[in-house]
């Protein structure tokens, strides 16, 4: 006997002796069960602690926009262009422009720089008009440099060679002296920091500044108070424009059509409106719509368990073994189960989109607009029956279908 008890259970499998014991055990199964019953709890917990309602019903009987779709995040806008073109979607924004005309500069080519190489080592860089002679036949080579106060200098060198002057754009606030009479000609000018600079070279021209576009958002800040006026951009550079500003004019209007961002001239807009406006009784499932992928992926969990359970049973029922009734389950279930894992993956729940939306009111503004119309729909009902009868009605039941508010509640009718 024994060994026919030995020999049965060593033709059964794993997961058949670790059920077996489990049944002999009630704290085990009280045990699972309560684990079962919190996953349960754990998988359908939105549905149970959320404020957020799982559906809401309205409609709107006005020619307005429709509030609650605009507070639900269902309304959407029409632009419309000078071309022709309507454009159905989401208003971004629109962005103006900042005009500001730059200062005039002063163009100004540095003269010419002879380097050295000295004989007793090192270079030394001299302005062109300060060399008065140079003798390249002697050994060492000499040079002969005057400075600001009339000393001559003599240096001995080995190599020389001549750089071209560079063109600076100074602008006209910076320039404290040019003087064109010199030769060469001077400008002195002095910096951001106060520092002064001499400059050697030859005046060419003072060309006007140009006139910059600059999108709102780009802008960090605009001195208006001051001379010339300043505008700092919020780059990684902190660049500094100094002129004249001359305000804000229509930029651009930021549009999203299909969740594809358009950028549109702001001038060639005719009209922006939102819609819906009127429309009958449409249902929002806010809930559902607000579910994050966690969420989800606890729902296809559980989804997936009923639905191969629920397979499984009849496979076994019909004589398959374990394993070829699990096989089947899991051909049946594989392309729904990739199938729902890719929406998950790609879809972006709107639960940050309904935090901040007042349901309670909402829910109490959408009973308040049904009650009107059921009130509007029954009294025009009434109104219709005394002109067609020359009385009114005795009730409300002579009317086809159920009169109910919002609350839904009967209304309450007295014949007069």
């Amino acid at each position: 006997m024994a060994d026919k008890k030995k020999k049965s259970m060593a033709d059964q499998d794993y997961l058949s002796i670790v059920l077996r014991q489990l049944r002999k055990s009630k704290m085990g199964l009280a045990g699972l069960f309560f684990i079962l019953f919190l996953a349960v709890i754990a998988i359908f917990a939105p549905f149970l602690a959320e404020e957020i309602p799982l559906r809401i019903s309205h409609s709107n009987e006005t020619d307005e926009v429709c509030d609650i779709c605009v507070q639900l995040k269902e309304s959407w806008e029409v632009l419309k262009l000078k071309d022709g073109t309507v454009l159905e979607g989401k208003f971004i924004r629109e962005l103006p422009v900042l005009v500001f005309e730059e200062e005039k500069k002063v163009v100004f080519v540095l003269e010419n720089v002879v380097i050295i190489d000295l004989e007793k080592g090192g270079t030394k860089r001299i302005p062109e008009s300060r060399i008065t002679a140079i003798d390249r036949e002697s050994t060492p080579k000499t040079l002969r440099v005057k400075d600001e106060d009339g000393i001559e200098t003599t240096y001995k060198f080995k190599f020389i060679e001549e750089e071209a002057g560079k063109t600076e754009e100074i602008t006209v606030s910076q320039v404290l002296r040019l003087d064109t009479e010199s030769s060469p000609h001077t400008l002195v000018a002095k910096d951001e920091d106060g520092i002064e600079t001499t400059y050697r070279g030859k005046f060419l021209k003072e060309v006007p500044g140009k006139t910059k576009r600059f999108p709102k958002d780009e802008v960090d800040v605009v001195e208006k108070d001051i001379t010339p006026n300043t505008l700092r951009l919020m780059d990684e550079e902190r660049t500094t424009y100094t002129g004249t500003f001359h305000g804000e004019e229509p930029g651009v209007i930021e549009f999203s059509v299909d969740e594809k961002k358009k950028e549109v001239p702001a001038s060639e807009k005719v009209s922006l409106e939102k819609l819906p406006r009127k429309h009958g009784d449409i249902s929002i499932w806010p809930l559902l719509r607000g579910l994050d992928k966690t969420d989800l992926f606890l729902l296809l969990g559980f989804g997936i368990f009923i639905g191969g359970f629920s397979l499984f049973l009849p496979f076994r029922w019909k004589g398959f073994s374990r394993g070829k009734a699990f096989n089947l389950v899991a051909l049946i279930l594989s392309v729904p189960l990739v199938v729902c894992i890719v929406w998950i993956v790609l879809r972006e729940g709107d639960r940050q989109l309904y935090n901040m939306v007042p349901f309670k009111t909402i829910d109490q503004e959408a009973k308040q607009a049904r009650t009107k119309v059921t009130l509007k729909e029954t009294s025009d009902a009434i109104l219709e029956y005394k002109a067609r009868n020359n009385r009114y009605p005795e009730s409300l039941g002579e009317f086809p279908g159920s009169r109910k508010d919002g609350w839904g509640r009967e209304l309450v009718y007295e014949a007069t």
